[in-house]
């Protein structure tokens, strides 16, 4: 950021050096500086408004608000430019040309567009390079996760051989030690199955949920969870794991306990989206909230979904509830 705000600011010298330099000579040189100023900050002011606001709304929520915008930015800054052309009329050129507004109208307009197309050329190029930079990223990404995927992979027989042997012996003695095991083995089987950058339907994540709760009940008598889906399961795809690390994180910083404040979760499937709401009561005794939700679901959702999904979490004093949208 250093860098660029003295890369920008080299610039801006430079467009007021231009400016300085090519005007008509007059002795007037401290009101034509300041002049110059102006029209530099008046420049400036056109860039970063088409650089930082216009353009990035318009083109990712709005794009036929574009044309409006540049016509209301361009009035603006003729007014602007009208008003520093008159500082200098009467300070600096006392011959003013015979047709003032026609004139500078046209500088207006000489100025607006070469600045307009810096704006949408430096927008789109970095645009560019943030893709460029994500892609990298994520390619870095999957490919830890491929080698751990591959590790788990590798150890993966004997530990299901050890799985099966242990659910055979405690069949014989407990049947809940049992299902127990038999549960977690599903749930090794699915974690180690399914790829990482590998989209799933939501409806072998459910299984997965399910699984994951049905374990939790085995392991603890008084668990309390509610989940509520509504839309067709079977066609609507999304990235394995995003859903259930919402769960997990409702267990680790939540009261599962509470027969009147269950874990709630509502599923509702469009056609190509889905909307994801979660709400619990929150382990008071648990100083940092959200370790999870923090560290691996944003990070996923900002990779894979970027501009497609929005995630809303809100803490109260007891409840914690999570609300995430998403276009698959």
């Amino acid at each position: 950021h250093g860098n660029k705000i003295v890369r920008h600011g080299a610039i801006w010298i430079f467009v007021w050096m231009y400016l300085y330099f090519s005007a008509p000579a007059t002795t007037h040189w401290f009101f034509q500086a300041i002049g110059c100023v102006f029209s530099v900050l008046n420049f400036s002011i056109l860039y970063y408004v088409l650089f930082c606001f216009i353009i990035p709304y318009t083109w990712k929520n709005e794009k036929l608000v574009i044309i409006p915008s540049i016509c209301v930015l361009f009035t603006f800054y003729f007014c602007i430019r009208w008003c520093i052309s008159g500082f200098l009329m009467h300070f600096v050129h006392l011959n003013p040309p015979p047709d003032l507004f026609i004139h500078v109208l046209t500088v207006s307009g000489l100025f607006f567009i070469p600045i307009s197309i810096m704006a949408f050329t430096s927008y789109f190029n970095q645009l560019a390079l943030d893709r460029l930079r994500l892609e990298k990223e994520r390619e870095k990404i999957l490919m830890y996760e491929e080698l751990d995927f591959l590790k788990s992979q590798f150890n993966s027989h004997l530990t299901f051989n050890f799985l099966n042997f242990l659910y055979s012996k405690a069949h014989t003695s407990s049947e809940r030690a049992a299902e127990a095991i038999g549960l977690f083995s599903e749930t090794l089987r699915y974690s180690l199955r399914i790829a990482p950058e590998k989209v799933v339907s939501i409806q072998e994540e459910l299984e997965h949920i399910s699984g994951f709760i049905n374990l939790q009940k085995c392991l603890n008598q008084d668990v309390y969870f509610e989940l509520l889906c509504t839309g067709n399961t079977d066609q609507v795809k999304i990235l394995p794991r995003i859903l259930i690390l919402f769960v997990e994180d409702a267990f680790r910083n939540g009261i599962s306990r509470d027969p009147d404040n269950p874990i709630r979760v509502v599923l509702e499937t469009g056609v190509s989206s889905i909307v994801f709401k979660m709400k619990y009561k929150k382990d008071l005794r648990i100083n940092k909230l959200g370790s999870i939700i923090d560290l691996n679901v944003k990070k996923y959702l900002d990779l894979y979904y970027r501009e497609r999904h929005r995630l809303e979490i809100s803490e109260e004093h007891e409840f914690c509830s999570i609300n995430l949208f998403l276009n698959c």
